[in-house]
């Protein structure tokens, strides 16, 4: 099994390739059978992602995160934190702060995201 440093890894391989952006590298490190959900609560697939990452349809600027934390249990490795994202989408500027939840699965010797949970986190007046 696996130890949190390689899940640790797998997450910020992820976070670089969405940077590049990085299409092979996260086909590699997005599980087949990836669900999740974005900050408006909008399901996500694999391929959704991949399409969105394609170069020329997003850009990330930034992508800083902080406030992580791990947990394991079993083949599974679950990382949280706080994210600010900025970049251009379709044309658009965007910038979110956002809470995530990030699950992991370890097989074949490595860890690849299986689920995504984000919340945008909005400042209170």
């Amino acid at each position: 099994m696996s130890n949190t440093d390689d899940l640790l890894k797998a997450f910020n391989a992820i976070r670089d390739a969405l940077m590049a952006p990085d299409t092979a590298t996260l086909e590699s490190l997005i599980a087949k059978d990836y669900r999740g959900f974005d900050l408006r609560g909008n399901v996500e697939t694999r391929e959704a992602i991949l399409d969105c990452y394609r170069p020329g349809v997003a850009h990330l600027e930034e992508f800083e995160v902080n406030d992580i934390r791990t947990h394991l249990s079993g083949n599974l490795g679950m990382v949280t934190g706080l994210g600010a994202l900025t970049g251009i989408y379709g044309g658009d500027r965007f910038s979110h702060t956002v809470r995530f939840c990030d699950v992991f699965q370890f097989s074949d010797s490595r860890w690849q995201l299986l689920f995504t949970q984000t919340t945008e986190v909005v400042e209170a007046e």
